[in-house]
């Protein structure tokens, strides 16, 4: 469904929604979250969030906005198993509902780390394993993947967009050129020729000369070499 969508060249909000609503539903998570770096600031902003339950939207969010920012940093996934994996992480052991296991997996196109995908589990006594791991790894190769086609797509638009506004404003200069009046056209063509050097026309003319092969001068009677005489005889047949 999600690579559907990313063939279909859907809007990239969407896609990415659909990407943290079903890794939720597949890990069972308590919540998942894709951040995204701000292009001019660098800060990690989130972008979609879900939880089955309202009152987990914001449990331990600073925390894992922290592990986040050390997954793209370092450019690897992150697996905290338990409280034994938080350490500097997680200080928070009199909250009532707090984080007991993440999964943080960064997002990355043109090289460059522009986002993190992560799941946590709240209040749970199981914990994300390997295969979980592995598992949010996939969503976030599709987050990429849809992220690095819908910057293609918006340089295509770009040059597109460009091509037109660049015909459109040669069709005006056009369009000024053909409404000039001749006395006009003649202070142009004064103009230019000022600006070109003088003998450069001549210059011109003696290099595309030079250019052009030049047969040998031979004795009265004497053969022509092959080259020269099959030559000829191909301009005789044209």
């Amino acid at each position: 469904q999600i690579t559907s969508m990313i063939t279909d060249r859907r809007d990239i909000t969407g896609i990415l929604q659909n990407i943290a609503k079903e890794a939720l539903a597949l890990l069972r998570a308590g919540r998942s979250t894709i951040f995204l770096s701000d292009v001019k600031s660098g800060v990690l902003k989130t972008q979609v969030t879900f939880t089955p339950d309202p009152q987990d939207e914001q449990v331990g969010l600073y925390e894992e906005k922290d592990i986040a920012r050390k997954a793209l940093r370092q450019k690897k996934a992150l697996l905290l198993r338990g409280s034994h994996d938080f350490g500097e992480f997680f200080r928070y052991e009199e909250r009532e509902r707090k984080i007991t296991s993440l999964i943080s997996v960064p997002l990355v196109t043109q090289g460059k780390t522009i986002g993190v995908l992560s799941a946590v589990l709240i209040n749970e006594d199981r914990v994300f394993e390997e295969k979980n791991l592995r598992l949010l790894s996939l969503f976030g190769q599709l987050a990429s993947i849809a992220m690095e086609n819908a910057y293609l797509l918006d340089e295509v638009n770009k040059g597109i967009h460009f091509r037109k506004s660049y015909e459109g404003y040669l069709d005006d200069i056009l369009n000024q050129l053909q409404n000039l009046s001749d006395e006009e056209r003649r202070r142009i063509e004064e103009h230019i020729g000022r600006l070109i050097p003088a003998g450069k026309t001549e210059e011109m003319k003696t290099s595309d000369l030079s250019t052009q092969a030049e047969e040998p001068i031979l004795p009265k009677g004497a053969p022509l070499p092959k080259s020269i005489s099959g030559e000829r005889r191909l301009n005789d047949r044209l």
